[in-house]
């Protein structure tokens, strides 16, 4: 989705249950006895208390298209973002109140479609999934909000900018001379 825009449909989530569950095209109760999910649940990565407290898009989904925003041939109603930390510190500062999640990933799509700035640190199922480097994190912004989180960003980034100028300052002070 970073080069080009596809769509994908139920099919092609169908190796990952917990993704077809999120993203809304099936219920986990169309799910719970895939092999995926017993491993899942065999390994301790997630207890089936856990199951129905994970965020799902109200379904069902036909598809779900994937592109760079300034290309998309349809208006978004999820903005997808890959980031390293200072890029996350940034967002977290200029979206306080963003939703700070851990695993699964994919669930932050739900989130940030019910209308929450949502980023998530990663899960292992996606980062070895998706080649997802260590380095980054995903964001997931409504559609509604990009607007209004860019502004802030850019007020944020102004205030890290003077920061930085002074943090630069200050330590060479302590530099050896």
């Amino acid at each position: 989705g970073t080069d080009r825009t596809f769509s994908t449909e139920a099919a092609d989530h169908g190796n990952c249950s917990v993704g077809s569950v999120t993203h809304g095209f099936k219920g986990w109760g169309d799910v719970v006895g895939n092999s995926d999910v017993a491993a899942l649940l065999e390994s301790g990565w997630v207890t089936m208390d856990d199951v129905p407290n994970i965020p799902v898009v109200e379904g069902p989904a036909e598809r779900i298209t994937y592109g760079p925003l300034a290309a998309s041939p349809l208006d978004p109603d999820v903005v997808l973002l890959r980031l390293n930390a200072k890029q996350m510190m940034v967002l977290h500062d200029a979206v306080p109140s963003m939703a700070m999640e851990g695993k699964p990933q994919c669930h932050i799509v739900a989130l940030a479609k019910a209308g929450t700035v949502a980023a998530s640190v990663g899960c292992m199922l996606s980062r070895v999934r998706t080649q997802m480097p260590s380095t980054e994190m995903t964001a997931a912004i409504p559609a509604a909000q990009v607007t209004s989180v860019v502004d802030a960003l850019r007020s944020t980034e102004r205030a890290d900018s003077a920061v930085a100028v002074y943090a630069a300052d200050d330590a060479a002070r302590f530099a050896p001379a």
